[in-house]
């Protein structure tokens, strides 16, 4: 398969989590000023307490219970780690709605690293397929498909670990005995600032796969920030990088809730994530955030510097998917309602299109080389937006049950100097302008277009 091979507001003070200076909680260790060379802590929400040691040098010690006493550790939610990475190792699920918490390091050049992959539990055991159905891009094409022998507890939203080709997919929706997936990712070696990541299009059923649970995390909004350390020229941003975890929607109903992330002058990668909430991924202020090969039930909002690849979005049916100026590719799946708004560089590589997408007034969405949007879905241009295919033609590109402008099923042709109505909108249409003009097809009226440039 082609595809590209590389790559809100800022969170109030949440109750509980104290400045510098204020005590703990009673008969917890209040601000220790020596966390600041640590480079590891560990958290454990079920069998922790937060009478524990906590933080290390790398070795394994004692968990802490809650986020709010690593905060209170630090005295700040905002710890300024400079000189050196660090990782959270998260080793159980946050009991929903209990330790509210935002955390957002300061880290210099150096690396954050939120780690609940490592500590992901299995559900069920060790599985081959029946059979694995490949991907295909084409109306109503399929996704990658494991067929029958699913161990008991399988659901949207786990991870699916193939132990035999060390990579990895979520599990988009589950139709009977077979498990929908999202394209298969093999990304050597996380954690990175730009991380390698290919499509793995090797899956079979002679392969030995393992489900796996997100670990869960009561996390509110995101505004992890890195940049230059000094000394180094030219600059090196750091990296936050999250992996294995999912974000509870507080309200409990996925899509009616949302969580901010913004990073600032840093890399920020979700590997492997799951989201309840509403994801809003502003990457204006970073130097890219890409969410790779995670399951956003409740629906997910790109602008300028963000990436979708390899995801699912909007399972759930709650919410929309908006992109002001992202990019989604790596036969993303995009569920319901995707809407792309006017902003800057609105743009796709694979997508799998399979509701209804919308490119709204004054917006353009351009196809990258390699483009194609795929699937039983629409795409329904309203004007004056348009919906750019240069180089590659519109019969490589849309490959979708209905194209539409303004909801209405024709369109006109231009031939440079008049124009002719009633062109039924397909891509064979578009690529010759129904035989009577140029490649495309508008609606002179709007403004709304399919166009070659």
């Amino acid at each position: 398969m082609s595809g590209r091979r590389s790559w809100q507001p800022f969170p109030q003070e949440i109750p509980g989590q104290q400045g510098a200076g204020g005590g703990g909680a009673a008969g917890t260790p209040a601000f220790d000023p020596a966390w600041y060379a640590y480079t590891d802590i560990w958290l454990d929400p079920v069998n922790g307490s937060d009478t524990n040691v906590g933080g290390s040098m790398g070795a394994r010690v004692p968990a802490l219970k809650t986020v709010n006493e690593i905060v209170q550790r630090y005295g700040s939610w905002q710890p300024q780690c400079y000189t050196h990475p660090l990782t959270i190792h998260q080793l159980s699920a946050q009991p929903f709605g209990s330790d509210l918490f935002v955390f957002d390091p300061i880290m210099g050049a150096c690396n954050f690293v939120w780690d609940g992959l490592s500590y992901a539990p299995a559900v069920g055991g060790p599985f081959s397929p029946t059979s694995v159905t490949t991907l295909s891009q084409a109306n109503p094409g399929s996704d990658w498909i494991l067929n029958g022998n699913l161990p008991t507890g399988a659901a949207a939203g786990l991870i699916v670990w193939n132990k035999t080709k060390s990579s990895y997919s979520m599990i988009d929706t589950i139709s009977g005995s077979s498990a929908i997936l999202q394209q298969p990712i093999l990304l050597t070696p996380p954690p990175q600032a730009y991380p390698t990541f290919v499509e793995d299009t090797t899956w079979s059923h002679f392969d030995t796969y393992q489900l796996l649970q997100p670990l869960g995390v009561n996390w509110l909004n995101q505004s992890i920030s890195g940049g230059q350390l000094n000394g180094i020229n030219p600059p090196i941003a750091g990296t936050a990088w999250i992996q294995g975890i999912k974000f509870y929607d507080q309200s409990g109903t996925p899509g009616f809730s949302q969580i901010s992330i913004h990073p600032v002058g840093i890399l920020h990668t979700l590997w492997l994530c799951a989201a309840d909430p509403l994801l809003i991924l502003n990457g204006y202020d970073s130097s890219d955030l890409v969410a790779i090969a995670c399951f956003l039930n409740g629906g997910c909002e790109l602008s300028t510097n963000s990436l979708l690849c390899a995801c699912s979005s909007n399972a759930s049916g709650n919410a929309n998917t908006i992109l002001i100026g992202g990019n989604m590719q790596m036969n993303t799946i995009l569920h319901g309602i995707t809407a792309i708004s006017p902003g800057w560089e609105n743009s796709f590589i694979e997508c799998h299109v399979l509701g209804n997408m919308i490119i709204e007034a004054g917006a353009t969405a351009e196809a990258e080389p390699g483009a194609v949007l795929w699937g039983a879905g629409s795409i329904n241009v309203r004007g004056p937006g348009a919906l750019v295919t240069a180089p590659q033609t519109f019969a490589n590109t849309l490959k979708v049950a209905t194209l539409q402008l303004d909801g209405q099923a024709t369109g006109s042709s231009f031939n440079g100097t008049s124009y002719t109505a009633g062109v039924t909108i397909t891509s064979s249409n578009l690529d010759t302008g129904g035989g009577a003009g140029q490649p495309g097809l508008s609606n002179p009226r709007t403004g709304a277009r399919f166009a070659s440039t």
